[in-house]
């Protein structure tokens, strides 16, 4: 999977940066980022929020089986469920969203995190 992140600061470095328009993409996922860069004489710290636009479940389902292959490199069990359901007249509907904070510090790269809130409404639909 890509990750592409994209930030904007502005501000006095020695102040902190007002990060106010970042992106992140992920896959499916596209999530605008907002906070604060911080440097320092030894490095610098990065807090930001991040904030997902919805992402239709079926999108999230066809990037999870594209990466699953069966045991002799074939389609996974995914690919196969999804190709099945679509011939029986079963799709996945819903959407799902993601929020969340990043903080980095290139001092102490143990002081890392990330966390992640997630809401979905994912599930089958007939036909």
């Amino acid at each position: 999977m890509d990750v592409k992140l994209a930030l904007t600061a502005s501000g006095e470095a020695t102040k902190g940066l007002d990060v106010k328009q970042g992106a992140l993409t992920a896959g499916p996922l596209h999530a605008s980022l907002s906070g604060t860069m911080k440097v320092f004489e030894d490095g610098a710290r990065l807090a930001l929020a991040w904030r997902s636009t919805p992402v239709a479940c079926a999108d999230l389902a066809r990037e999870m089986g594209a990466r699953e292959t069966g045991p002799l490199g074939g389609p996974g069990l995914g690919t196969l469920a999804q190709d099945l359901g679509e011939a029986v007249g079963i799709r996945v509907a819903g959407e799902a969203t993601a929020s969340g904070l990043i903080t980095l510090d290139s001092r102490d790269a143990n002081a890392a995190s990330f966390t992640m809130t997630t809401n979905q409404t994912c599930g089958l639909a007939l036909f």
